[in-house]
């Protein structure tokens, strides 16, 4: 027996594969964790869950693969898929990776585009090409690869939300607003979009609706429905950092102190967290 992740982005369903008469029973006993059937990419060899099949089936008119774009195939053929040689630009693409793992960000950047080169319409290709971009400080460049991805898959989680990011640090505050849009239309329950937006439109002092965006990301993560929720809580730590953050611009400092805290408590506080401690304590008369 063994157990995969479904290989589509912010997809946390598990994929059983057993022996076992009638099945893994932790996965029966478990359908909301589980997939109930998957398919196997034939060229990058990794697997999918039936739901992510599905949705990308409809962005893609067939059943391909979200990553490379190869054909998907019945986990039936896996003993012919397995021993079938990946194609170079696969290769590429994982040399790529090795790589930029290693700080050599410019060598990267060349096997991703030498693998575009190879699969014009490779996703991930295009998708590592932008970070690499963006890391080399060439955010033009790495906002078109964003939009390479987003022309063959419009709704790309990573690359809306690096989009969107891309464009908040430049200030872009009306294009980072429609790309968090964007985001949201593809998935409304991806709770790092909500929050996102929500960054966006504090910057932009629409701060009721700033407040609005942020307490439904967290209202979402909390039911337990989010994509992209992360097992270590971490989004429930950036929501009442973001939280926060607007109260403080709102003059609700009491509220404010009691998210920046809960933030702080959560994990992964930032400069930005413990300097607006301060300033909410000074609002208050405490100087702690």
């Amino acid at each position: 027996m063994a157990v995969y992740y479904c290989s589509a982005y912010f997809c946390d369903r598990m994929i059983s594969v057993s022996v076992i008469p009638g099945g893994n029973p932790v996965a029966r006993a478990n359908p909301g964790s589980f997939a109930g059937q998957h398919m196997i990419c034939g060229d990058c060899k990794r697997r999918f869950c039936y739901q992510c099949v599905r949705a990308n089936a409809r962005r893609f008119d067939a059943a391909l693969c979200s990553r490379c774009l190869g054909t998907l195939t019945d986990p039936a053929d896996w003993p012919e898929v397995r021993d079938r040689a990946a194609p170079a630009e696969l290769d590429l693409v994982e040399r790529g990776n090795e790589l930029a793992r290693s700080g050599r960000d410019s060598e990267a950047l060349a096997a991703f585009t030498a693998a575009i080169e190879l699969r014009p319409r490779y996703i991930d290709a295009h998708f590592y090409q932008g970070l690499m971009l963006n890391d080399l400080g060439r955010p033009d460049e790495a906002v078109a690869a964003y939009r390479q991805v987003l022309g063959i898959d419009p709704g790309h989680l990573g690359t809306l939300l690096n989009l969107g990011r891309l464009c908040m640090r430049r200030g872009q505050l009306d294009e980072a607003l429609a790309v968090c849009e964007q985001t949201l239309r593809a998935e409304p329950n991806f709770v790092l979009g909500h929050l996102d937006r929500a960054v966006v439109l504090h910057l932009m002092h629409r701060l009721d609706e700033a407040l609005a965006a942020c307490a439904r990301g967290m209202e979402i993560e909390r039911a337990g429905t989010g994509v992209g929720s992360l097992p270590d809580r971490t989004n429930q730590a950036t929501g009442q950092s973001v939280k926060a953050a607007i109260l403080l611009d709102l003059g609700r400092h009491a509220e404010a102190l009691a998210a920046v805290d809960a933030a702080i408590a959560g994990g992964g506080a930032t400069s930005i967290d413990h300097q607006n401690r301060v300033e909410i304590l000074e609002a208050l008369g405490r100087g702690e």
